[in-house]
């Protein structure tokens, strides 16, 4: 005699779709803002990895050639843009690179502190890769904010005569300096 109770049920009921559903939309909310936060966060640190790059760029290529270089950021919100050109040359001139996307440069005088002339935030290295008399100072700082807002700074110091960088980000709890 055969069973009529071994009916094989396959799938799944509305009910238990419906309640799948509304935990993984649960978590989604949940975990939304912090995957967010993560990204900016990852976004900050590799923009900041290139304009580190950017300033060993700039002076390399002015000991290898043996002229004074200089490295140029647009001085506006957002794309933030760069330019390594010789320092005898204009920097409205040269083919601009844009900075990784999600970034802005600050615009604030003691966050960056490059030299500004005109539109453009400036440093000279000489033809020994040596920060050139050209700065008025020895070293400044490029600082990098999100552009979803928040606290989160990344910064990169270029500082002493050598041109050495050194890279930085912000401590909330702390007054002065935007990064240390």
């Amino acid at each position: 005699m055969k069973s009529r109770n071994k009916i094989s049920r396959h799938g799944f009921t509305l009910l238990e779709a419906v309640i799948v559903l509304v935990i993984a939309g649960i978590l989604a909310v949940i975990g939304a803002p912090a995957l967010l936060a993560w990204l900016s966060n990852q976004q900050l640190t590799s923009a900041q990895s290139q304009v580190e790059s950017v300033f060993r760029q700039a002076q390399s290529t002015a000991k290898q050639k043996h002229i004074d270089y200089q490295i140029s950021f647009k001085r506006q919100d957002y794309p933030v843009e760069w330019a390594i050109h010789p320092a005898n040359s204009s920097p409205m001139a040269q083919t601009w690179q844009t900075l990784n996307h999600g970034v802005k440069l600050s615009l604030a005088d003691a966050d960056t502190t490059l030299i500004k002339d005109g539109n453009v935030y400036k440093m000279v290295f000489n033809h020994r890769g040596e920060l050139s008399a050209a700065n008025g100072r020895l070293g400044g700082r490029v600082t990098l904010l999100p552009i979803s807002g928040g606290s989160r700074k990344r910064c990169v110091f270029v500082s002493n005569l050598l041109g050495t960088t050194r890279l930085g980000e912000n401590r909330p709890n702390r007054q002065g300096n935007p990064c240390e």
